[in-house]
């Protein structure tokens, strides 16, 4: 029942999620090739509109120039600096806006991308919902004009107070050039009397900050910030790759370790986090929430300490959901994805044929019948899932 009402309040706030939904829940029962990998149509697109980032971020493999691992190869590729062109964003959107997917523009660093701007307003322009996700280094550039037409939503990492959060992204005043951003936006909506675009904070906990997290909150939760949101931190660590390698690398390719370079789950202290966790829930239970959602010493133990263990959820469904576009076209599951493989590039062919073509059912069909591999049990895609 809690859950019904959740989602209820949820479609309230946000009418433009019913029709996703709807389709994500009603046309499996249309599809009769039934465990042949096909899909209903993908509710999100996640398109990773350049290779390039302006921080260096001690929990991501890009920031640490780890070449090696996974995330890098899937997001960086050649290595070369490069941005996917306009004109392919926007035949993706005619092609697929029918369906209307969720729009999430997430990596790597959006804000340097040329025509970020012209693409929110396209995006929108089809009637189709639009997030991004930023750093917020450059945010006061754009803060003027996401008021202006209307971003449907706006997602900030910040993962501390201002000395923490500027030590993890690697680069000093990178706090006080997020924060000055966000104060423009909240600003900029009263002045126009609008409630777009809503404004989150997303807080990447780490051995750098798991103590910060109620102090964080208290500063964001006074700025006018609509809501935040603590992603436990998502890792592939030397004993995942080894054992996903050992059972599953022939079936779908070996994998690498991802975001252990300068972190390390095991330096958490499972006793202050998880005493930080509950004192929000207490006090900012309409505030934040958490990715995934533990509260107890033991669930919280388990995560950092043992992640052989899932949490939760032990099957993922992404590929069933929603894709990865990246900056040179091609076609992914998600972008922490290890060894799903490019399923074809939008700038060849359709992403309404790449769907359901060859390579995606072959994909489904395997990973339906495994239902996750050690290497899965910390990602942020199957946690959400």
């Amino acid at each position: 029942m809690r859950k019904f009402v959740k989602k209820l309040k949820t479609a309230v706030r946000n009418p433009e999620l019913i029709l996703p939904y709807l389709i994500r829940r009603l046309l499996p029962f249309f599809y009769s090739p039934i465990g042949k990998g096909y899909a209903p149509p993908p509710t999100a697109l996640r398109l990773t509109v350049n290779n390039t980032c302006n921080m260096k971020c001690k929990m991501c493999d890009i920031g640490q120039k780890q070449q090696d691992y996974s995330f890098y190869k899937n997001i960086i590729g050649s290595g070369r600096p490069s941005e996917i062109s306009i004109d392919a964003l926007k035949r993706l959107i005619d092609d697929i806006k029918r369906y209307k997917p969720s729009i999430y523009i997430n990596s790597t660093e959006p804000l340097l991308y040329k025509d970020l701007t012209m693409l929110i307003e396209y995006v929108l322009a089809q009637n189709l919902r639009c997030s991004v996700t930023t750093n917020g280094f450059l945010l006061e550039k754009f803060a003027h004009k996401f008021v202006e037409v209307g971003l449907s939503e706006l997602w900030v990492s910040v993962d501390g107070p201002p000395e923490v959060h500027s030590c993890i992204r690697g680069v000093p005043g990178a706090f006080e050039k997020a924060y000055k951003g966000i104060a423009m936006i909240v600003e900029g909506k009263r002045q126009s009397g609008v409630n777009l675009p809503v404004v989150g904070v997303a807080y990447c906990i780490s051995n750098y900050n798991h103590e910060y997290l109620v102090e964080t909150a208290e500063i964001f939760k006074q700025s006018g910030v609509d809501r935040m949101v603590y992603s436990h931190l998502n890792f592939v660590d030397e004993d995942m790759t080894a054992r996903h390698n050992e059972e599953y690398g022939q079936l779908f390719g070996k994998v690498a370790p991802s975001s252990i370079a300068v972190t390390n789950a095991k330096e958490v202290d499972t006793d202050i986090l998880t005493e930080q966790i509950n004192q929000l829930k207490r006090e900012y239970a309409d505030f934040a929430s958490f990715l995934p959602d533990i509260a107890t010493r033991e669930e919280v133990e388990t995560y950092y300490r043992d992640p052989s263990k899932f949490i939760g959820n032990s099957r993922c469904k992404v590929a069933w959901k929603s894709a990865q576009i990246l900056n040179n076209g091609d076609v992914i599951v998600a972008s922490r994805c290890g060894f799903s493989g490019v399923m074809g590039n939008i700038n060849k062919e359709l992403l309404t044929k790449i769907w359901n073509d060859k390579p995606y059912r072959e994909f489904r069909k395997k990973i339906g019948q495994v239902g996750a591999t050690p290497a899965c049990s910390r990602c942020c895609s199957l946690l959400g899932g």
